[in-house]
Parts: structure tokens; sequence; C-alpha cells
């Protein structure tokens, strides 16, 4: 192993929780929707494939543009990712505040898909 190379810890994956609660949420609340509005499925299989092209998995948040990091940063996605390439790779961008963002957006997302739900 190299000396610049860095060992992958378990203990990094304390952020795989978050991942899986936004996907379930955003689930919940993509499925409650489509089952109301049927038409709702191309519209979400679209906007899927355009959102693929801000995420930061190939290129990194360094890497963007400056004049477009404000709208890849609104994806809370993006600080899970980047904070995984730095606990792995060692390059990344962690911010504690970053995180907060993250876990507000899965809690409104939670209970956004819980009222649409029980509508």
């Amino acid at each position: 192993m190299s000396e610049n190379a860095r060992p992958i810890v378990i203990e990094n994956l304390k952020l795989a929780p978050w991942q899986i609660n936004i996907d379930h949420f955003l689930g919940l609340t993509i499925s409650a929707l489509t089952a109301k509005y049927r038409d709702l499925t191309f519209l979400v299989s679209f906007g899927v494939q355009l959102l693929m092209y801000g995420l930061v998995v190939i290129i990194p948040l360094a890497a963007k543009p400056v004049k477009y990091r404000w709208f890849i940063q609104t994806n809370p996605i993006t600080y899970i990712i980047e904070t995984f390439r730095l606990s792995f790779l060692g390059k990344g961008v962690f911010s504690v505040s970053a995180l907060g963002y993250t876990s507000f957006c899965t809690l409104f997302i939670l209970f956004a898909g819980i009222i649409i739900l029980i509508k």
C-alpha cells in the first residue's frame, strides 16, 4: 500500500442510514403521488434522468463550475457523496451544516410523504 493511500474504515459507513432514509422517504412520497396521478410516472422517470447529470458521483463538486455549484448543493445527496469521497479517497468536501441540511431534507420528505399517503 502506498504512503498516500488511506485504508477503508468501516466507521466511515455511518452516513449510509441517511442515504437509505432519503431513498425510502422519496419512494414513499412518489409512490403516493403516482398512485393518485398515473401520468406522474412519466414525469418522475424524466426527472430522475435529468437530475442524474447534476449529481457529483463521477465529477467531484470542486471540479464543477462555480456558477453552477449553488444548484448542485441544493441536492441533499451531494453532501453524502462528497463525505464518502472524503472518507475513502481523502479528497472531498465535508461540512457539518451541510449534513444538517441533509437531515432537514430527510425529515421534510418523510413528513410530506406521510401527509400525502394519508390523504
